[in-house]
């Protein structure tokens, strides 16, 4: 666990019951730690779901 996040894990877990396993690297981009480098759509009407849903998973997880 990073020092950073250990206390939004902790709630996370303790609210949901559901344990947040990170997947960054050392050698990531800040857009891939983002998940916005590596989509994948077939139309523009995809791909911008897809960005407004990173959007508002990144808003959700920095409200606190």
């Amino acid at each position: 666990m990073d020092e950073n996040s250990a206390a939004d894990e902790a709630s996370i877990l303790a609210e949901t019951g559901v344990r947040l396993i990170l997947g960054r690297q050392a050698t990531m981009r800040p857009l891939e730690k983002m998940g916005i480098e590596r989509l994948y759509a077939r139309t523009n009407a995809g791909f911008e779901l897809k960005v407004h849903a990173t959007l508002v998973a990144l808003i959700c997880t920095n409200t606190n």
